[in-house]
Formats: structure tokens, C-alpha cells, sequence
């Protein structure tokens, strides 16, 4: 491929890691130890759970939706595993993995039915799902659960190989998957194809519907998997722990370079996306600021970035018609 062709077909992925390294590089010149392996660690594994909470988000943004409903279906996950850890062990609990991510896809799907066939709005309808989920696990767990996290997910989302942090590995892993998905199979370009122009889609034979109506799926079951990767991080599972997910996966995708409004974009700039919100928070803890300072900050800084980062894929768009 020409190098111009090249540099102009991922430019923007290309300078979204660009930044993560310059970003990474200054803290770690200012903040000594803050490139340490240990803590390396700590920032690959909390991206992956960003990255995987946005792998869905992404498949939808890129049909022209959006998904609101991450938080408690994420949140509704980590209490599900959290509970069932006194009943099922070892293999049995694999099973019971099983069935949790199954029922994020259910729960995605009811979401992606309204909306195709039922021409229900994706914001409304995601956050009627979300609200409706919160009240749900609020109301069958009285507000608290006893458990454990299961040894699984704990090796999954704080152990290593070769020292590099499994659940960092596991993200890898599932994004090549995500890659190919986009890049090399016919749900992939009908995915670009409806964010473009649905009626032309539609006109070219694309089952537009059940295409859409699918990501909504894969995106319940990413937040379900992601959920389970942060209950075997912390340990255990609390009302709200989905909450900072519904902004951060919108933001890795649209700090990552993909459309809001649809058609463009890959999961590669997710991937950097959700790294930079990673290096982020991390660096906001390192200041020692108080927690609604750092709130504030994060608040401010995510806003101004993901705000940034779609003028830019706006005016990229615009300058390609």
C-alpha cells in the first residue's frame, strides 16, 4: 500500500496512540515510578476493562446508535457472579459465566428489537433499560449481596503471564476478534454500510434491522463480560460500580476516532481510547487530589478531549466528501 494511502486511511488511530505515548511519557518524566512494571500492570488491566466495556459501544456508534444501558447491565453482571459464588465452583461456575453473558446479550437484544422494529430512539430506549435494570438489582439485593469473587475472575483480572497482566492479554485477544469482525466479514461492512446510509443499505440487500439489532446484543454481553472482570479486580460487588463505565465507553470510542454519527472508525482507536482514560484517572489519583476535585478534573479534561477528538473526525469526514 502507498505510504500516503497508508497515512491517510489511519491517520487519526495512528495519532490517537501518538498522544497516549507523549501523555504517558510526561507523567512518567514528572511522576518518577509512575512507568514502573507493577504499575503498568495496574493501567493495562484497568483499560482492558474500559476497552471491553466499549467493544459493543463501538458497534453501535458505528451503526448510528448509542448504547446507554452499559452501567446496570455491567453492574447487574458483577452481583449475579458475586451471589452465585456461594452456590456454584469451579467448572460449574464456567456454566454460570455462561449464562450471565447470555442474558447481556438478551438484554441487548430487547434493546436493539425497539429500537430497529420498533423505531424507539437509542437513547431512550437504552436508558429506560438502564433505569429499569437499576431498580431491578436495587430491589432483589435489598442494596447489598454476600459473596466472593470466584478464583477465575480473579486470575483473570489481576494475574499475569510473563508478567504481563492476563486481563490485558485477554483484551488483545478479543480485539483482534473485533478487528476481523469489522475489517474482514460481510456483519462488519453492513455495520459501516447502515451508519453511512441506512436507505442504501437496506436497498443493497442488508438485513439493516437484524444487523443493528445484533450489536445492541454484542454490546450487553461486552458490558456483562466487563462487569465480571471488574468484580474478580475488586474483589467484590457493589450497587453502582457500572456507573463510570456509561461515559468512559462513549468516550474511548470517540476519543479513539470513530463517528458519533456513524459510518467510520475502528476498534483499534477504542483500544487507544480507553488506554489514554486509563493513563487518565491514573494520573489523577497521583496528584493526591480529593475525590470530588478529581471528579471535577476528570470531568472537565474527558469533556474537552472527546469534544476535540469529534470536531476533528467531523471536519476529517467532511474534507473525504
Amino acid at each position: 500500500m502507498d505510504k500516503k494511502l497508508f497515512w491517510k486511511k489511519n491517520s487519526t488511530t495512528i495519532s490517537r496512540y501518538f498522544i497516549v505515548a507523549i501523555l504517558f511519557t510526561l507523567i512518567s518524566i514528572l511522576k518518577p515510578g509512575f512507568a514502573s512494571g507493577s504499575h503498568i500492570k495496574v493501567l493495562l488491566a484497568e483499560a482492558a476493562i474500559i476497552g471491553v466495556a466499549a467493544i459493543g459501544q463501538t458497534l453501535v456508534i458505528i451503526t448510528g446508535g448509542i448504547d446507554m444501558s452499559i452501567p446496570w447491565i455491567f453492574n447487574g453482571a458483577a452481583m449475579a457472579a458475586f451471589a452465585f459464588s456461594n452456590t456454584f465452583t469451579g467448572a460449574d461456575f464456567g456454566l454460570v459465566i455462561i449464562g450471565i453473558l447470555t442474558v447481556g446479550f438478551l438484554l441487548g437484544m430487547i434493546n436493539g428489537i425497539c429500537v430497529t422494529y420498533l423505531g424507539i430512539p437509542s437513547i431512550v430506549m437504552t436508558l429506560g433499560t438502564n433505569t429499569i435494570l437499576q431498580g431491578a438489582v436495587t430491589g432483589l439485593t435489598s442494596g447489598s449481596i454476600v459473596g466472593q469473587a470466584p478464583n477465575i475472575l480473579k486470575v483473570l483480572s489481576t494475574g499475569s503471564f510473563f508478567g504481563i497482566s492476563v486481563a490485558f492479554l485477554f483484551w488483545i485477544v478479543l480485539a483482534v476478534i473485533v478487528l476481523l469482525l469489522l475489517r474482514k466479514t460481510g456483519y462488519g461492512r453492513a455495520l459501516y454500510a447502515l451508519g453511512n446510509n441506512r436507505t442504501v443499505a437496506k436497498f443493497s440487500g442488508i438485513h439493516v434491522k437484524r444487523v443493528e439489532a445484533i450489536a445492541y446484543g454484542i454490546s450487553g454481553m461486552s458490558a456483562a463480560l466487563a462487569g465480571l472482570m471488574l468484580l474478580g479486580k475488586t474483589g467484590s460487588a457493589y450497587l453502582g460500580m457500572g456507573n463510570p463505565f456509561q461515559f468512559q465507553s462513549i468516550a474511548a470510542v470517540a476519543l479513539g476516532g470513530v463517528a458519533m454519527s456513524g459510518g467510520s472508525g475502528s476498534y483499534l482507536g477504542t483500544v487507544a481510547g480507553a488506554m489514554t482514560i486509563a493513563v487518565l484517572l491514573s494520573v489523577l489519583t497521583a496528584l493526591n487530589l480529593s475525590q470530588a476535585m478529581q471528579q471535577v478534573l476528570y470531568g472537565i479534561i474527558l469533556f474537552a478531549a472527546v469534544l476535540i477528538a469529534t470536531i476533528q473526525n467531523s471536519k476529517n469526514r467532511s474534507s473525504k466528501l
